[in-house]
């Protein structure tokens, strides 16, 4: 549903109306509303998707309460999952990569709840926010897994380098915005997420990403614009 009152004044009402009435489509297939005494009321995947920002509420929740998802899901697992989604560019989607099958078997499964979403969205004329780039999979895992070590930076360097030599990436701006991406969904997770170990997770995958020199290169851009301010 349009949010922002500016949204709502650049379209027609009739249009506003339809795009409504099917976004309640959707949300009624998916479980996330249901009808009682004649008035439509979210469900408990629906109070967790009104808690979210910034990426497909709906695709995110089915994330977060797939079974065969979450059975036996790692903070890295869910740092990854989520970073195929967080906001920034498309990327062309391949299921077959070199992960331990358990974790592939996760990584398919939610590429193919994103694709079955975005189909529904589409198949009804609206334009669908959802993103999919599972280019990024194996470096987000490589990261979040690294030992908080000294030696983070060498490392960092080298997935960098990797990911610009096969065009992954334009510059490491690029990941360390993926990153960020994927810790600010993680932070509304810890809020919403329907478990508390589905919570604690979240935490322990935020800890994970946000480690030198990615903090570091945040708080020295947070202290930059600081300083423009005060200017």
């Amino acid at each position: 549903l349009e949010k922002s009152f500016d949204n709502f004044q650049r379209n027609t009402y009739d249009e506003y109306l339809e795009r409504s009435s099917l976004m309640k489509e959707i949300l009624k297939k998916r479980g996330f509303i249901e009808k009682k005494n004649d008035v439509f009321r979210l469900t408990p995947k629906g109070r967790i998707a009104s808690k979210i920002r910034d990426v497909n509420e709906i695709l995110m929740t089915e994330l977060i309460t797939d079974s065969k998802i979450t059975e036996n899901l790692t903070p890295s697992e869910l740092a990854v999952i989520v970073s195929m989604f967080a906001p920034e560019r498309e990327d062309k989607i391949e299921k077959n990569s070199d992960y331990n099958d358990k974790f592939n078997e996760k990584v398919n499964r939610a590429i193919d709840i994103a694709k079955e979403i975005k189909d529904m969205e589409i198949e009804r004329g609206m334009d669908s926010d959802i993103r999919i780039n599972s280019d990024i999979v194996p470096y987000v895992k490589m990261w979040a897994e690294t030992v908080n070590t000294e030696s983070n930076t060498i490392l960092w360097t080298d997935i960098i380098n990797t990911m610009l030599a096969k065009n992954i990436i334009k510059d490491e701006g690029d990941f360390f915005k993926k990153i960020n991406y994927t810790t600010n969904i993680l932070k509304q997770l810890q809020k919403a997420a329907p478990t508390s170990n589905m919570r604690k997770l979240a935490g322990q995958a935020i800890k994970m990403l946000q480690k030198s020199p990615v903090n570091d290169i945040l708080l020295y851009e947070l202290d930059y614009k600081e300083k423009d301010n005060n200017e």
